[in-house]
């Protein structure tokens, strides 16, 4: 009975015992573990088997004193506390933005005392992820590990409220121009935030506007403070700031430091560069939007800065996309460069320089024949006149039997004031000529392209000396006349050259009034007489006192000694000398049947109407 007794006081005394403990185990908040009885439980009981072990005590677990939380950056934040006394880990508790505190993180290892809580985007739900909008706090507790259970304190007191955020290099900020009217920012991103504001001002430290808001971490700006569209006068510095918006509740972070930024034109682009066998350099480049003009820069070196040739304040305004550089050197390598300008309140800003383009060695200008120098002075040989090219050193002349290919060269002149050569072909062919110049024989590189070519035919022509009745006799012989055998054979020899001659509108009654007409008249393609043996005889026939005159001639030089008509060229002249009827105008009349396209019988020959006979003079 005794045993009984004291058995069911013991009971009562552990059943005590563990009312006592039971309340401070919950109110921190540690799990109860499997076996343990309450206290009405322990009242009731009678009897305990004398074999059963005694259920043990829970564990008593300390609380994590000196919690400290250190805002490394935007993405860490260090928290310390003391070690607790034969703790097996601990749990970290967060509060953001002051919206209740829930499960971080859970470390096992009682001597861990620091954690690093750092940016876990993409981790699981419970771990919040950090970023520079937020405000956060914390606090620990530690937890013993007891029969498969975790016995856990009571927590620390919570922490000062830390808020994640970079220093201005952390942003990494920074602006970058795309045009003169753009300017493209650019900064690190930061995770779990809602989007970023964009901030402007004129000055770096003065007062900073909100501009824009931006979803990523970039943001393309188009206008000032004002709405104005950006200038390139004027210097902008920005700033960029972090926000969440949470629940209508806006919560932002620190603000990068300022990054200074300037709109810029774009840089042009030269796309052709070439000496065009010439001895200048034709350049032409890229057009820039918003440009006023630009500047062409020209140098010896690539690796110099080079001279401004062409657009410069002081110089004629460069505005279109081509500039002709005519002070070159012949055999000269040179670099060219181009840069865009913009003229704001009468001052130039510019572009940047485009890459130094390396332009072909200049070569000589080609030379252009004179046409009036080119002749038959003699039979079988041909005389070509050019004019001279200054830096040249002599002159190829080449031949072909077609305008556009085939020139071979046949002779060489030395000597740069030498412009002039004859050249030696067969009677009644054609060829065609053409003149290059050289600064160096051996060298093409220092040629230069050939001028336009020239058609001369032996023989077809008047020589100077010459008259026309010695040419009629030259030709034809026979008292100076050919008889074809039809008319179309004839009428395949003969050229057409058309005049314009003065007259009198006969429906008109007032005397004088003037007006134009065509003719023409014929002549024998191998006979024909120059241009000038024409104008001479027309200007050097005094009829009644006046003299006559022709007034225009086309494809004529007036200034030239004499003019050397090619075969097959029509020739219009137009001639002042009388009224229809007269005795000047009947003068003009018979000056142009005299080369005209008559059949003659009159020349000691029996007269046979179906024959035709075409001569060079009456």
């Amino acid at each position: 009975m005794k045993r009984r007794v004291l058995q069911s006081v013991t009971a009562l005394l552990l059943s005590a015992s563990l009312i006592l403990e039971g309340p401070a185990a919950a109110f921190a908040g540690q799990a109860e573990p499997e076996g343990v009885i309450d206290a009405e439980e322990a009242v009731t009981a009678e009897t305990v088997s004398q074999n059963e072990t005694p259920t043990p005590a829970a564990p008593t677990v300390g609380k994590p004193a000196s919690v400290l939380a250190t805002v490394v950056d935007e993405d860490t934040i260090k928290l310390n506390w003391a070690a607790v006394s034969g703790a097996d880990g601990y749990e970290v508790y967060s509060n953001t933005n002051g919206q209740g505190y829930v499960l971080h993180w859970t470390f096992d290892g009682g001597n861990t005392t620091e954690a690093n809580v750092m940016s876990t985007k993409g981790a699981s739900s419970d771990q919040k992820e950090l970023n520079t909008a937020s405000t956060y706090s914390f606090k620990v507790r530690a937890f013993i590990k007891q029969d498969g259970k975790n016995y856990y304190g009571d927590f620390s007191a919570e922490t000062a409220t830390v808020k994640p955020t970079r220093t201005a290099n952390e942003w990494f900020l920074t602006s970058e121009p795309l045009s003169y009217k753009k300017i493209l920012l650019t900064w690190k991103p930061v995770g779990g935030v809602t989007g970023y504001k964009v901030y402007i001002s004129n000055k770096k430290n003065g007062k900073y506007k909100m501009l824009e808001t931006s979803d990523a971490a970039g943001a393309m700006i188009l206008k000032d403070a004002a709405g104005k569209n950006l200038s390139l006068a004027k210097t902008y510095y920005f700033k960029v700031q972090a926000y969440i918006n949470d629940n209508g509740k806006e919560y932002v972070s620190e603000l990068s430091g300022p990054v200074k930024a300037k709109t810029m034109l774009d840089k042009t682009e030269i796309n052709y560069l070439s000496a065009n066998g010439s001895d200048f350099v034709t350049l032409k480049w890229v057009k820039v939007p918003g440009a006023d003009g630009y500047e062409v820069y020209r140098s010896k070196k690539k690796s110099k800065k080079g001279t401004l040739i062409a657009g410069g304040p002081k110089m004629k305004k460069l505005k279109k996309r081509k500039y002709v550089d005519k002070d070159t050197v012949p055999g000269q390598k040179y670099w060219y460069r181009v840069r865009a300008y913009k003229v704001i309140n009468k001052r130039r800003y510019y572009s940047d320089f485009d890459l130094w383009p390396t332009a072909a060695a200049t070569v000589l200008a080609s030379t252009n024949f004179v046409k009036e120098g080119c002749v038959c002075e003699k039979p079988n040989v041909v005389k070509l006149t050019w004019s001279s090219v200054k830096r040249a050193k002599g002159y190829f002349v080449q031949r072909s039997t077609s305008e556009n290919k085939g020139f071979t060269t046949v002779a060489t002149v030395d000597g740069g004031n030498v412009t002039s050569t004859e050249i030696v072909q067969d009677n009644g062919t054609k060829y065609y000529y053409q003149i290059v110049c050289f600064s160096d024989k051996k060298k093409k590189k220092t040629w230069s392209y050939p001028c336009d070519p020239v058609l001369m035919t032996s023989n077809y022509f008047c020589y100077p000396s010459e008259n026309y009745q010695e040419r009629c006799n030259r030709v034809f012989g026979q008292d100076h006349y050919y008889a074809y055998g039809t008319q179309a054979e004839a009428d395949t020899r003969m050229q057409g050259v058309a005049y314009t001659k003065w007259s009198v509108d006969p429906k008109k009654t007032s005397a004088g009034y003037s007006v134009n007409k065509a003719d023409s008249f014929l002549v024998n393609k191998r006979v024909q007489p120059t241009v000038q043996q024409i104008v001479n005889e027309i200007q050097n026939t005094p009829v009644a006192g006046v003299n006559l005159k022709i007034t225009e001639v086309s494809g004529y030089n007036f200034g030239s000694l004499y003019q050397e008509d090619r075969e097959g060229v029509a020739v219009t002249i137009k001639v002042v000398g009388g009224t229809p009827g007269s005795v000047e105008y009947n003068s003009v009349v018979n000056v142009f049947a005299k080369y005209g396209f008559n059949r003659i019988s009159n020349y000691g020959q029996t007269y046979d109407p179906y024959r035709f006979v075409y001569v060079g003079i009456h």
